[in-house]
């Protein structure tokens, strides 16, 4: 009888569970200190065949937490007995309070069959940060180095990220930084390469990642976030921190001058005529160029416009930019102006100023104009040198007048009287044996051909032919790494993924036709079980990254390097 009710007590609760939609979240603990981490995950679940996800699953709100990292994973599967699909999603969001109280994580939320579905709120106790005891066993650290913690708004400051080891061998498997994004503050890498390591036989040796230019667009205390980068140490990568750095931004001095765009630093401007020996005729245009050099904050937003005038009108810009070295930017914009007047016309561009933090106040160049000399068609005309003017007069002869054409006189051949008849003959019996050689030939020809047709099997067309050679043939690994970190580039994420999966199809299919049952196979067979091994992991991680409620370009090139690593072997 207890078995009979527990069957019927199973049978009832699969029935409520069918179609259900389960979203919920949690973390890890609900009490921890500022410079603690807290994870939360969120779990995402369908079970039943006629649901369908209508949107992403939108994360709660993280504002009062420093986002550490994120990853997914998913799984399906069917349920013995009621044949249901259960489709579940599993996020996970390494989070750092900012600040100490009770802190409110709101609902994540979903759209299943038109229905909206979001977790249950919580609340977090956040308490005052203690300090951190220095791990003994840490083998590589991570330092974000700034030369000037003291400056102006809008005053470029260069950062250092560098690594410290006692090992000169852990420093050549740090990966690239990743330094996340800060409202008011821009950061821009300088010089992405890593430098050569520097040895010391009595302290930990050091390597410079990367450095940065942070500018700062607001005054007062400005905290810079960590940056972090992924060290390599045999096994799973393992992302190592920084330490935080705190700027004190200083306030700009105030009555700026007319037209200053925030421009700090030192410049210098230019303004000329593109070719200055070309001459300007009313109604054409002439290229002119405003450029613009120096250290500081310089972006193409900032450059001077041209002052509207009913002495001429102009286009819209051609903008270059360049840059002598890393630090030095060199902007150019030309106009292509067009003279509505003859006699000097004079270009302007508005207001240009600085301000220069080593003097402490503002730098005004005034306004940057140009001169041109305005000519009508007459006075170019009158200009012209007297070889201009025999080129000029050569050329309107050659358009417009007609070339003469000469008579000749037709040679005419007056036919002569008389037949040879010894010549006809000959001539005729020439044309009838030469006609019978090449009827004899033929037919030699036409009986062999039929021979070899008959001795040769059909091979196939030429389509099938290709495919066959298409099929045999490895895939462009190099191409396609090529194109998928332009895709990271772009932040393209979506067709990152989608050309993964073709790259993957088509070594799949190219080892298949190698004689492989599968890729795996294959690599075990020609390169053992570590790089298969390998192939697994990278697949699964791509899984996860597939997955993630956030993409991010610094986490998927990592990913394209070992994809060029992982496939560069199926080869």
């Amino acid at each position: 009888m207890t078995k009979k009710l527990s069957h019927i007590l199973l049978v009832f609760l699969s029935v409520f569970l069918y179609g259900q939609v389960q979203l919920t979240a949690y973390v890890d603990k609900k009490e921890l200190h500022v410079n603690e981490r807290l994870n939360l995950t969120i779990v995402f679940e369908l079970n039943g065949n006629d649901l369908l996800q209508e949107s992403r699953v939108k994360l709660p709100d993280f504002s009062k937490f420093e986002l550490i990292g994120t990853g997914s994973n998913q799984n399906s599967f069917v349920e013995t007995g009621t044949n249901t699909v259960v489709n579940q999603i599993v996020y996970l969001v390494a989070l750092e309070p900012k600040e100490a109280g009770n802190i409110k994580i709101g609902s994540a939320l979903v759209k299943v069959n038109g229905q909206f579905y979001k977790s249950e709120p919580f609340e977090i106790i956040v308490k005052e940060a203690i300090a951190k005891k220095e791990n003994k066993k840490d083998d590589i650290r991570l330092v974000l180095e700034v030369q000037d913690k003291e400056i102006f708004e809008n005053q470029p400051a260069t950062a250092v990220v560098r690594a410290y080891s006692k090992d000169v061998g852990k420093l050549m498997n740090i990966g690239a930084v990743n330094f996340a994004h800060q409202k008011n503050v821009k950061i821009k890498p300088l010089r992405l390469e890593h430098q050569d390591i520097e040895q010391s036989a009595r302290a930990k040796s050091s390597r410079v990642l990367v450095t940065l230019n942070i500018v700062p667009e607001t005054s007062g205390f400005v905290e810079l976030k960590p940056v972090s980068a992924l060290y390599n140490n045999g096994g799973a990568p393992i992302k190592v921190w920084s330490n935080r750095v705190r700027l004190n931004i200083k306030k700009l001095p105030a009555e700026a001058p007319v037209n200053f765009k925030k421009l700090v630093g030192k410049y210098n401007i230019n303004f000329s005529q593109a070719d200055p020996d070309a001459r300007v005729q009313i109604g054409k245009p002439v290229p002119v160029v405003l450029k613009v050099s120096g250290r500081g904050n310089l972006d193409e937003r900032k450059m001077p416009h041209l002052k509207s005038s009913k002495n001429y009108s102009f286009y819209s810009p051609q903008i270059k930019t360049e840059s002598t070295n890393s630090e030095k930017s060199v902007i150019s914009a030309q106009y292509l102006v067009i003279p509505n007047i003859p006699g000097e016309v004079r270009i302007e561009a508005e207001n240009f100023s600085y301000f220069d933090p080593a003097v402490k106040k503002y730098i005004n160049l005034g306004v940057p104009k140009v001169a041109l000399t305005v000519l009508t068609p007459e006075q170019v005309s009158e200009d012209k040198s007297t070889m201009e003017r025999v080129n000029e007069y050569s050329n309107t002869v050659l358009e417009t007048v007609s070339t003469p054409v000469v008579a000749t006189h037709k040679l005419k051949i007056k036919p002569k009287t008389g037949l040879k008849w010894q010549t006809i003959i000959t001539n005729y019996s020439l044309i009838g044996g030469f006609f019978v050689i090449l009827l004899v030939g033929a037919w030699f020809v036409r009986r062999y051909l039929s021979t070899q047709q008959k001795s040769m099997q059909p091979s196939g067309t030429v389509r099938e032919t290709e495919n066959d050679i298409r099929l045999k043939m490895a895939p462009d690994v190099e191409a396609y790494i090529s194109f998928l970190k332009k895709l990271v580039e772009e932040k393209n994420y979506y067709e990152f993924f989608k050309n993964y999966d073709a790259l993957d199809a088509d070594a799949e299919r190219y080892v298949k036709n190698n004689g492989a049952a599968s890729l795996n196979q294959w690599l075990e067979q020609r390169n053992g079980m570590k790089t298969a091994e390998e192939y697994r992991e990278l697949k699964q991680k791509m899984e996860i990254e597939r997955y993630a409620p956030l993409h991010s370009s610094e986490a998927l090139m990592p990913l394209a390097d070992e994809i060029q690593r992982v496939y560069s072997a199926i080869i």
